[in-house]
């Protein structure tokens, strides 16, 4: 059997273009600078919460479609200026754009295909009517300085879609840049299930965005990242058809490069496929790589190198021949049309809280600050099969309910919203500008403490005493902050809303999506100062084994629901409900028998800064970022057959959390990279480049945190090398997590849940310092790591292929503190050009089309999707 080059194409192969124009323009300046909106003035308490409404359920719809688009929402309380930010909705329903998003509710063992659309265009609605109008005019970043130039830091790993010149002199995407300019280019994006147990093609890989299908793409530019190929996805004949609604024609998928690699000629007739926008001018001597994504399968007879003629002259791909298709069970690999991804969910994972956000290779931090995300929530068809059927006294179990539902509106029908007792909370560290516009710093030196970072870190004419890249002396990147704290609490996209609620008991879904800030929660009775506590059951991957009761200092494990329980004291006396960012916790707050109009806050004592653990800290200042919501008891609002949920101290969970067994360990670790230049302060860039001096420390501070192997204080690894976690298919390893740095660190695995055993001594590894605490022992995705300390997890690798681990700071992710892993045959299973040498490489392209044939195997979307795992598979 021969393989054409449309079979080729689909399967993933590339072509790199040509350079990309260096040209930019630097600033499109306001008519009025702005400035910092004074965050104490802001009244608190005098808007209602939003609750999220539910945007999809997948017992209506198993296909369905989530675009980003630009909107202006008032964030702030009435009477201030509204504020442009990003959000997700359906396309088909402008209505439904919210920041946060509305929520996804997924059936637990139940696959959901989702189309994912950049719209970050001037009108989409109007650009899918007349896709050559100025409607479909690309957006530039909504976050910017006081005069409008983008903060985009070009001199990180990022997207770099314009291709400007990269660190190691090459012109591509994906990779750690030199440009100093304002960017003012096309928005990428690609979007991560939170806690997902997903394939690798539907993960969000970091290297996998796409930008939107605008007229206006700078020529030169390429509209997809290295690994866009990853989502190339099986889609029955009704799925397809579906797609193919769009407003926006249908291209053949093709993708940069991730390396720069010596051209190599394949045994089969590539037809060159322009990656670029509005230039069409692709090389037929581009380089060549192969990415994991599958071959087309359907009940067809294979087709050869005949098929070739009905490539269009820009290499478009003629889908005709799928016409005759009507076997609505026949997959068929396919690729998305510009500005969309196309990615399948199995929800097989646990009943739990997940979270959907952008994931853009050196801007997530920019993406979520501005875009936020949405709920994900994974029930079973019996949400309560998880749990034992009767609680203590020998009644039915009930979780207190309902929760809002697909098609009514939380928000604008009163009755809908009083009978509501389920409700996601998504907390967001934002600050302002004056004119109701995000601020985010728009320079490294306001992190070190110097100037309002309000100005971009404009470079023109710096000498040899400036402090940051492109000086070629500086390790310091002029834009990235370290970490970005904030001084307001956004709460379901409201500054420091209020909540109504009745004396009955609610379930929360807490979320913290903040950037880099702690949370440390407490209840609090206005009037009385009395401290309200939290039943905790469930943590990011679903439900504990037992409830938790937690209040300050103290916590209670209820392993004997209804009986005698020993409540007992916290690591720290000022620790209560503790979130790093990406952590949630399922709880339920019982507001039974409290007083009609009583008044309750809930406080954040964490410290609004860098997080090191509860000892020796300044708390968050009371007035500001110490209180985040407010409830307020309404009996109009009370159940009148009472409330039907069951006391929270009265409910037995399932203690079921298991792993298979233990069959290797590996050691990973946390290092800060200090910054090796001196700085003294100076007038022009906050500071200046000086001469070091023994004995004076005054070292500009941290250049970045990175993740590596091994358990000593060398320098970690970057995004860029080579992957070096390799852990075999279907193996559980105990990974023990080092961290060296002077931080609490929130680290995030993607494909797996895990299991916490342990905190240890880094001085003294057989010192235990404690086990999992209560409210960590089911399974979660995040775990914190200590400074000093030792945390040892275990986890389950069941899926092969491509995945990332990283911490979950963003502005920590988006410089380094994140690295590849590849579960499976690194041969079979994992990218060559990530793994293998420029040989190896070869190798693979001669062997590709033989391979391509041998793995042209069906499957069936649904319940018992599969996907070739751990097949002959190459890239």
């Amino acid at each position: 059997m021969k393989i054409s080059s449309q079979q080729l194409i689909l399967a993933g192969l590339t072509v790199l273009a040509v350079a990309a124009s260096s040209e930019t323009v630097r600033y499109r300046k306001l008519e009025t600078q702005r400035s910092k909106l004074d965050h104490a003035a802001i009244p608190k308490y005098v808007e209602s919460l939003t609750i999220p409404s539910v945007l999809y359920d997948a017992s209506v719809d198993n296909s369905i479609e989530i675009a980003v688009r630009q909107i202006t929402q008032q964030v702030l309380p009435s009477g201030y200026p509204i504020t442009t930010l990003w959000a997700y909705g359906n396309p088909l329903e402008p209505s439904t754009f919210s920041n946060p998003a509305g929520t996804v509710e997924a059936i637990k063992d139940h696959s959901l295909l989702v189309t994912w659309t950049n719209d970050l265009v001037q009108d989409p609605d109007t650009c899918l009517q007349d896709p050559q109008s100025d409607a479909c005019n690309y957006l530039i970043h909504i976050l910017q300085d006081k005069e409008g130039a983008p903060i985009v830091d070009q001199t990180l790993h990022w997207a770099n879609p314009g291709r400007s010149m990269c660190e190691d002199g090459s012109n591509r995407t994906d990779c750690r840049g030199t440009s100093v300019d304002a960017y003012w280019g096309p928005i990428p994006t690609t979007m991560h299930v939170h806690g997902g147990h997903s394939i690798p093609q539907s993960d969000g890989y970091p290297e996998g965005w796409f930008l939107p299908n605008a007229n206006d793409i700078p020529e030169g530019y390429v509209t997809h990242g290295a690994y866009y190929a990853n989502f190339e996805t099986p889609l029955t004949q009704t799925m397809r058809n579906a797609l193919a609604t769009t407003a926006v024609p249908a291209t053949p998928n093709v993708i940069d490069t991730v390396a720069n690699v010596p051209s190599t000629p394949n045994t089969a007739t590539i037809a060159p496929v322009s990656p670029i926008g509005s230039n069409n001018g692709a090389t037929d001597d581009g380089i060549i790589t192969f990415i994991p994504v599958l071959p087309t399968v359907s009940n067809s007879s294979a087709t050869d190198d005949s098929s070739d003629d009905s490539s269009d002259d820009d290499g478009a791909t003629d889908d005709s021949s799928d016409d005759d298709a009507t076997d609505d069970d026949t997959i068929v690999y396919t690729s998305p049309p510009i500005g969309k991804v196309v990615c399948d969910y199995s929800n097989d994972g646990p009943q739990a809280t997940l979270f959907y956000h952008d994931h853009t290779v050196g801007i997530t931090r920019l993406n979520v600050y501005a875009a936020a995300g949405g709920f994900w929530l994974v029930r079973g068809e019996d949400e309560l099969a998880d749990l034992y059927e009767y609680d203590c006294l020998g009644k039915k179990q009930v979780l207190p309910g309902p929760s809002p539902k697909y098609g009514e509106d939380p928000n604008g029908d009163y009755e809908v919203r009083r009978k509501i007792r389920e409700i996601p909370l998504m907390i967001q560290g934002v600050s302002f500008y004056d004119d109701g516009s995000l601020f985010y710093p728009a320079n490294r030196a306001f992190f070190d403490g110097k100037g309002e970072g309000d100005g971009f870190a404009e470079t023109t004419g710096f000498d040899s005493s400036f402090p940051f890249k492109p000086n070629a002396e500086s390790d310091v990147s002029p834009i990235w902050n370290p970490e970005a704290f904030f001084d307001t609490w956004v709460v379901n996209g409201k500054t420091w809303p209020k909540l109504e609620v009745a004396p009955e008991r609610y379930r929360f879904r807490i979320l913290n999506l903040a950037d880099s800030t702690t949370l440390n929660l407490v209840m609090k009775v206005v009037d009385t100062d009395e401290e309200i506590p939290f039943y905790i059951i469930g943590g990011d991957q679903g439900y504990l084994p037992y409830v938790v009761k937690i209040r300050t200092g103290y916590y209670t494990q209820l392993t004997t629901p209804g009986g005698d329980n020993t409540e007992e004291q916290q690591i720290s006396s000022a620790q209560a409900l503790l979130l790093m960012p990406g952590e949630r916790y399922d709880l339920i707050i019982d507001f039974t028998g409290m007083k009609n109009g009583t008044e309750i806050l809930m406080l954040n004592t964490a410290p609004n800064e860098p997080f090191g653990g509860l000892e020796d800290y300044t708390a968050a200042d009371f007035a500001t970022t110490g209180q985040v919501l407010k409830f307020i008891l309404n009996d109009d609002l009370s159940n009148p057959d009472g409330d039907q949920s069951t006391l929270p101290s009265c409910l037995r969970l399932d203690p079921n959390a298991v792993l298979p067994e233990v069959t290797g360990s590996r050691t990973v670790k946390l290092v800060e990279l200090e910054s090796e230049l001196c700085v003294i302060d100076d007038e022009s860039y906050g500071v200046k480049n000086v001469e070091c001096v023994s004995g004076v420390d005054n070292h500009l501070g941290p250049a970045m945190a990175t993740l590596g192997y091994g358990n000593d204080q060398t320098d970690g690894n970057m995004w860029s090398d080579p992957i070096e976690m390799n852990p075999s298919l279907n193996s559980t390893e105990i990974v023990e997590v080092w961290n060296w740095t002077e931080d609490a660190h929130p680290i995030h695995f993607h494909l797996v849940h895990f299991l916490i055993l342990g905190r240890y001594d880094i001085n003294n590894p057989d010192s235990e310092l404690s086990s999992a605490l209560p409210w960590e022992q089911g399974f979660k995705d995040v775990a914190i790591a200590y400074p000093g300390q030792i945390t040892k997890i275990k986890m389950h690798f069941d899926r092969p292929g491509l995945y990332v681990w990283h911490c979950h700071i963003l502005s920590h992710e988006d410089n380094e503190m994140m690295l590849k892993f590849c579960v499976g045959d690194k041969s079979i299973d994992c990218p060559p050009e990530l793994s293998f040498s420029v040989k190896e490489r070869q190798l693979s392209i001669e062997k590709f089309s033989d391979i391509l044939v041998e793995t042209s195997t069906a499957g069936v979307l649904g319940k018992n999707t599969q996907l070739l795992r751990g097949s002959k598979r190459v890239f």
